[in-house]
């Protein structure tokens, strides 16, 4: 509570705090007051409780017209010094206008929550105000603690004295801050478990079919191995068969041809004993000439036929061993393909 008359401060309540306290024990000075970090903690406050509050009581008597009562809390003081209330107070404009001042200071520099009344007093004349607390500090000397005012023409009187203009107020009240919903923090939990859940769900799949790609890709690479291993082994028995059966071939030629060479040898003594059928005996000169002329007539055509059956022997035989050297590559390369597929 301040009264202010003419840019000064006359009266000003004292604080009951810590602070204060360090203050009036001259450990703090105003300024580091202001701002010190104890500064909320307070040593008395009614609280309305069974347990009594002592209050402190002042005795103003020098009251005139054009004097300032101001009320406010600690937001105000804590961006308002008692200099710029003072200030503020003297100049020539409204109580709204002065009031406005304050609050935009409050609103730039407080922290806290701020409220204040400000009371202009228009008139102070005689002794009644006076006279109304004396008796109402005598009650307070015999039971402790202050009555309630009664509707006594001495109290209506005490009270007339005072401005009947509606002082003007101030009252801003720091929001309260929002209450934090657990609603936001819920939803992103389930969302961050249902991604986890999703997200698991996805790679266990994912790793379960590369898995089954890479078994199936094994599976047809040895199956195709076993195909190309057995269409090997059937190129190889083919190979052999047709080299058997080749051989026997050639063999068989051969008995061919020397069973021809030994037929045609006999026909050679044959005709040179007998000569031919139904033609009359010749003489030895005759026999020994045809005998030489038929073993040389004979023996040019018996030579070509052993000749071409050797040939034809040889040309199977190259043919057989050259399908063999080609069957063999081929099977050697399909081999070392599908060895480099199952790898990869």
């Amino acid at each position: 509570v301040y009264q202010l008359r003419n840019g000064r401060v006359l009266f000003c309540t004292t604080d009951h705090s810590h602070v204060n306290d360090m203050v009036k024990a001259g450990v703090l000075t105003p300024e580091q007051a202001i701002g010190h970090p104890q500064r909320n903690i307070i040593t008395r406050a009614v609280q309305g409780t069974h347990k009594r509050t002592l209050p402190d009581v002042a005795i103003l008597t020098d009251i005139q017209a054009g004097d300032y009562f101001f009320l406010c809390t600690d937001g105000i003081l804590e961006s308002v010094s008692d200099e710029m209330l003072a200030q503020i107070t003297a100049t020539n404009t409204s109580d709204a206008q002065k009031i406005q001042a304050i609050q935009a200071i409050c609103n730039d520099n407080s922290r806290d929550n701020f409220s204040c009344y400000l009371v202009p007093i228009k008139t102070a004349e005689g002794a009644a105000v006076i006279d109304a607390i004396d008796a109402e500090l005598a009650a307070d000397a015999e039971n402790t603690v202050l009555p309630a005012p009664d509707d006594t023409a001495k109290n209506k009187k005490a009270i007339a004295w005072f401005s009947k203009e509606q002082p003007q107020a101030l009252v801003e009240e720091t929001p309260k801050p929002p209450k934090k919903s657990i609603v936001l923090p819920l939803l992103l939990g389930l969302v961050g478990v249902l991604a986890l859940a999703v997200g698991g769900a996805w790679f266990y799949q994912d790793s379960k079919k590369s898995v089954e790609q890479e078994e199936s890709a094994i599976a047809k690479a040895k199956a195709k191995k076993d195909s190309l291993a057995k269409a090997d082994s059937l190129a190889n028995a083919k190979a052999d068969s047709k080299k058997a059966k080749d051989f026997g071939s050639i063999k068989d030629a051969e008995k061919e041809a020397a069973k021809k060479k030994n037929k045609a040898g006999g026909s050679k003594n044959t005709a040179a004993v007998t000569g031919k059928s139904g033609q009359k005996p010749v003489t030895g000169r005759e026999v020994k000439t045809q005998l030489s002329e038929g073993t040389e007539s004979s023996a040019t055509p018996t030579g070509k036929k052993e000749n071409q059956a050797a040939a034809a022997a040889k040309l199977v035989l190259d043919k057989a061993a050259k399908d063999k050297a080609a069957a063999d590559k081929a099977a050697k390369d399909n081999a070392a393909k599908d060895t480099s597929n199952v790898a990869n």
